[in-house]
C-alpha cells in the first residue's frame, strides 16, 4: 500500500505547470482577407452570398446565406495548408443565384515556416512571403483589384489581403 501511494504521489506531481498549452497561446494563423469597396476604398463592402472553395476540394465554404442580415463578409480568414506552397481558391458570389454567380480564381503562394512553441503547446507554422496570382483581363469578374496588405502571415490581428470588388 505504501507503493501504491508513492505511484500516486508520483503521478500526480508529474504533471507540470507548462505540460498544458493555454488557450492564449499563438496557433497557426489563418490569412485575414478584407472586402473593400473599390469606388469607396476607405469603406468596407461585404460580398453577397459568398462562398470559398479550395482546388481539389469538391464542397465549397458558404460564408453567408440568402437573407443572413447578421453574417457580414466585408472580412474573412482563410486557412492555408503548411504542407503545401501554393494553393488556388474560387471565390464565388452570388453562390445560389444560378443566373448572377460568379466565381473568380485566385492563386496563393507562400513559404511555410514551422516555430517550436513550447513542449505543450508543440509548434506552429507562419506563411512567409505571400504573394498572389489573378488574371485581371477576364471581363466577368467581380473582384477588380487585390493587394498583399501584409506578405508575412504570423497572426490574425493584421489584414493580409484586401480585395476590391
Amino acid at each position: 500500500s505504501l507503493i501504491l501511494v508513492a505511484c500516486i504521489g508520483f503521478m500526480a506531481n508529474s504533471c507540470q505547470r507548462d505540460d498544458i498549452c493555454p488557450e492564449a497561446t499563438p496557433t497557426t494563423p489563418r490569412m485575414v482577407i478584407v472586402f473593400i469597396d473599390i469606388e469607396n476604398p476607405e469603406s468596407f463592402k461585404s460580398v453577397p452570398l459568398l462562398s470559398i472553395r479550395a482546388q481539389g476540394i469538391t464542397s465549397r465554404i458558404d460564408l453567408n446565406e440568402a437573407g443572413d442580415t447578421i453574417t457580414t463578409t466585408d472580412s474573412i480568414t482563410v486557412p492555408l495548408d503548411p504542407s503545401i506552397t501554393t494553393v488556388d481558391f474560387e471565390f464565388t458570389r452570388n453562390t445560389d443565384d444560378e443566373t448572377d454567380e460568379n466565381i473568380d480564381s485566385l492563386s496563393f503562394t507562400y513559404t511555410p515556416e514551422t516555430e517550436y512553441i513550447n513542449r505543450a503547446c508543440g509548434f506552429k507554422s507562419n506563411y512567409l512571403d505571400l504573394q498572389f496570382s489573378f488574371d485581371f483581363t477576364d471581363t466577368e469578374n467581380w473582384i477588380q483589384n487585390i493587394q498583399v496588405s501584409e506578405p508575412n502571415i504570423t497572426d490574425e490581428l493584421t489584414t493580409h489581403v484586401t480585395i476590391f470588388h
